[in-house]
């Protein structure tokens, strides 16, 4: 009887370092406590506020304004029925992202592990992900970015598994991921231009089968195309490509280039070793795309998905959440590899301080977001529920503070000028070219009010509305007598 043993040497054995889970635990907790604590942004009340509607039986787009794609709200829906009025379902959904985001993390870090034999790629590229406070204020908010972001991250999983594999299965999750992430967000275009372009590159160096890479666009394909159909049968098709895709692009065009750039220099300063880290990882991942190696798929879809966000003419920080995946990724690459270009020593320093900046921008963010800041939006949406009836109107105005209540037009937010409101009628022959909120306030009466874009001395509506002292702390008004 022969007794073989399987001997791991030394260099390819995996050195647990405390550190590193030290600080996989700390970036973790803080995209907890951001969740928890930090302020809801205009666009999660505005995606409750969506799923709230979908929860009643609204069709998107024809019932009710919305520029987004609509899954999220889908998903969120019996979520909202089964809490029914309940303000901590803004939680509860934040809690949800949170999850998604380190589906996210934990699959970059899957990707990381692909790419790089040597210990502590992926819990590096778990750490440099999580600690880029741009991936974790955005990972944690109610928005479809965070799911979309999950889905092509898994999609490139899976891309990189059929090159290793050829197995069809993995040719066909990475299609069907990519369009479910199109079913999120229609930003998800970007990505699957990019992986397009991925599987032709596979094609042509012969590590991807013509026909697997059929299968995989014509998953992607159909996926995106059922979307379409699903509009289509229920007579909205028009309402869906004019409000999620013309009104965009005009909404787009309108911002000024002067300020396209500021979501990145406020990231660049607060994270500047993931930046770089990220930039390196691209540079020398282009330049050493040779068959064979995975690194330069990754990096080009850094590149191609930075390239993509940096051309809209004000790109919200959200756009960069695919970016920073990537760059997670290939910035772990580089720091566990530092060694192949200098010497042991000087490799180890450079980590050293590296890992350094990443553990006092978490320690410091720890620290801001200890402290709950939405305490008072949470008690602002208790009140404008508990003073009104399921069936009363509420006017918003801007998707602050009504979660659960109707509206008193199809455009419910977005109608300040040059706005969606705006773009939408130049769209449509002025279809909502009569808007007026004044005359709104006087027709349907609303119970609760905000002032938001009401001209309070020319509106004679507004003279029957109140505030009582309660009102007054969360600056809104009560109907208390009328015609």
């Amino acid at each position: 009887m022969t007794l073989t043993l399987a001997i791991t040497p030394p260099e390819a054995a995996p050195r647990r370092s405390p550190a590193l889970y030290a600080l996989a635990f700390a970036v973790t907790l803080l995209l907890v406590l951001v969740a928890v604590n930090s302020k809801f942004n205009h666009d999660e009340i505005e995606h409750a506020h969506s799923a709230w509607y979908v929860a009643q039986g609204a069709l998107p787009y024809r019932d009710f304004f919305e520029h987004h794609h609509p899954l999220l709200w889908y998903l969120a829906a019996p979520l909202f029925k089964l809490m029914a009025d309940d303000e901590s379902v803004l939680i509860v959904l934040r809690m949800v992202m949170v999850a998604m985001s380190l589906g996210t993390a934990a699959t970059a870090a899957a990707v990381a592990r692909r790419l790089s034999a040597k210990p502590g790629a992926a819990l590096t590229c778990y750490i440099l992900l999580l600690s880029c406070m741009m991936f974790t204020r955005m990972g944690v908010e109610i928005r479809p970015d965070v799911p979309m972001v999950m889905l092509e991250t898994l999609s490139l999983y899976y891309f990189l598994r059929a090159l290793d594999s050829s197995a069809m299965k993995h040719v066909v999750l990475c299609g069907v991921c990519a369009a479910v992430a199109y079913w999120f967000l229609q930003k998800a275009l970007f990505f699957v231009a990019a992986l397009s372009l991925l599987t032709i590159i596979a094609v042509v160096r012969k590590e991807l089968r013509g026909r697997a890479a059929l299968v995989l666009l014509a998953c992607v394909g159909g996926g995106i195309a059922l979307l379409f159909l699903v509009f289509a049968s229920h007579g909205a098709l028009h309402d869906y490509y004019l409000t999620n895709f013309l009104v965009n692009k005009r909404k787009l065009s309108s911002f000024s280039t002067l300020r396209s750039m500021h979501p990145m220099w406020v990231s660049l300063a607060a994270n500047s070793g993931f930046w770089l880290l990220g930039a390196a990882g691209v540079g020398i991942g282009l330049a050493s795309f040779k068959r064979g190696s995975r690194v330069g798929y990754v990096a080009l879809l850094g590149l191609l998905l930075y390239l993509s966000v940096v051309r809209v003419d004000r790109p919200w920080e959200q756009y960069y959440l695919p970016a920073l995946v990537m760059l997670a990724v290939v910035g772990a690459w580089t720091l566990t590899h530092l060694s192949d270009w200098v010497r042991p020593k000087i490799a180890g320093i450079l980590r050293f301080m590296l890992l350094a900046s990443v553990a006092l921008v978490t320690l410091l963010a720890l620290h801001k977001y200890a402290t709950n800041r939405n305490a008072a939006q949470l008690a602002r949406i208790r009140y404008a529920t508990q003073t009104t009836k399921p069936d009363d109107l509420v006017y918003d105005g801007d998707a602050n503070f009504n979660v659960f209540r109707k509206d008193l037009h199809y455009f419910w937010f977005s109608t300040r000028p040059n706005w969606n409101l705006s773009f939408y009628n130049r769209l449509t022959s002025n279809r909502f070219g009569d808007y007026d909120i004044c005359s709104l306030l006087a027709e349907k009466q609303p119970v609760l009010i905000a002032d938001t874009m009401i001209d309070r001395d020319r509106c004679p509506a507004f003279r029957y509305y109140q505030q009582d002292e309660q009102a007054k702390a969360f600056r809104l008004y009560r109907r208390v007598e009328g015609p």
